[in-house]
């Protein structure tokens, strides 16, 4: 079947294909059926202006993120062991003698060099996400940039959503690239979180830390298409000037609200506020 052809189905053929190593593949899928925008949340901290004026997207190590389990995997070793030996018999006495803790050293430090291989910089489909404003914008004072989702595409090869799972990726085929050829299969961890974070709807920009060219920081304001202000921002002092940069860089500002019959998140453009054309409850 055509990527064109998948449809609704996009996502689960995507799935396959990650979760056998064929990551060139599933990027065509999720480039094919990526969204025309992405979100990224954002407090007032010493960065904000820099984020804003200058497109500063900050690449970091899974070890800096807020959830410990975050690119979590788990190793099969004695797979492992019976694919390198060849003996069953000895890897299931070794696993059940003296080998367990050397076994987990080892899993410590395949971890490390796994989780250390690659950069990511995270974003949502939404910017209507109660828990993201709440999580990453200070209880709604802050804000979140919209970007143009081709635009990034262009700076960053690889632009892909997580997959959300019960348990944790199997990663011990990567250890030793048994049968894998495909030269991005170190990544497949950091497309793997557990379900109790779906509602963040993440895709990610990931790049390979062992490329000379990979960069902590990477600006890319032409990007940057839109802003909103959390439906509290007017009580943070720095909403003024965020509103003056946004006038002097010509990007379009709009204001989460409310909305009147749900808890759901609903936003107006700036010009339609000062029309009187609200679409919930600003405060």
């Amino acid at each position: 079947m055509k990527i064109k052809d998948l449809g609704n189905n996009w996502f689960s053929a995507y799935k396959r294909c990650v979760e056998s190593y064929r990551i060139k593949e599933a990027f065509l899928i999720a480039h094919f059926y990526k969204p025309k925008k992405l979100y990224k949340y954002f407090s007032f901290n010493k960065f904000w202006k820099d984020n804003v004026e200058n497109g500063t997207i900050v690449l970091n190590s899974v070890y800096n993120f807020n959830d410990p389990l975050d690119s979590r995997w788990f190793l099969d070793y004695e797979k492992i062991l019976t694919n390198r030996t060849g003996d069953s018999e000895f890897v299931n006495n070794f696993m059940n003698g003296v080998g367990k803790e050397s076994i987990i050293r080892t899993y410590e430090e395949d971890m490390l060099y796994l989780n250390d291989s690659y950069r990511i910089s995270c974003f949502s489909e939404t910017p209507c996400s109660n828990l993201m404003w709440g999580h990453y914008s200070d209880k709604h004072t802050g804000f979140c940039l919209e970007y143009d989702v081709d635009k990034l595409t262009d700076k960053f090869k690889l632009i892909m959503p997580v997959i959300y799972t019960e348990k944790p990726f199997d990663a011990s085929d990567i250890i030793d690239m048994r049968g894998i050829s495909d030269e991005f299969a170190e990544i497949c961890p950091a497309l793997f979180k557990s379900k109790d974070w779906s509602y963040e709807k993440e895709w990610r920009i990931i790049e390979n830390a062992k490329k000379v060219e990979c960069q902590k920081m990477v600006r890319i304001p032409e990007a940057i298409t839109g802003i909103y202000l959390g439906f509290k921002t007017l009580t943070n002092n720095k909403s003024g000037e965020l509103k003056t940069l946004a006038n002097e860089l010509n990007i379009p500002l709009y204001r989460m609200q409310r909305s009147y019959l749900s808890y759901d998140l609903v936003y107006s453009s700036e010009s339609d506020l000062c029309k009187g054309k609200a679409k919930g409850f600003l405060i």
